[in-house]
């Protein structure tokens, strides 16, 4: 930690992140078809692949009327 910079005064927060929900499969942790909420969403082509908190996601159809990524 030699270097690290040091936080003063500080709480713990929460803030409003993206992430994706869907129909999973191949999934090593859950069940295919099962709906889940993904960690943090942090990088995307919006059309293909999905880069979260915990794994990549190959992104298949999208859920009639969902926006999309490339556009925020």
């Amino acid at each position: 930690m030699h270097g690290a910079p040091r936080l003063e005064r500080w709480r713990a927060s929460t803030r409003s992140v993206r992430v994706l929900t869907g129909e999973v499969h191949g999934h090593p942790n859950f069940p295919d078809g099962r709906r889940i909420t993904t960690s943090d969403l942090y990088a995307s082509d919006g059309r293909r692949w999905a880069r979260t908190l915990s794994r990549y996601f190959v992104l298949g159809q999208p859920d009639t009327g969902a926006e999309r990524l490339d556009r925020h």
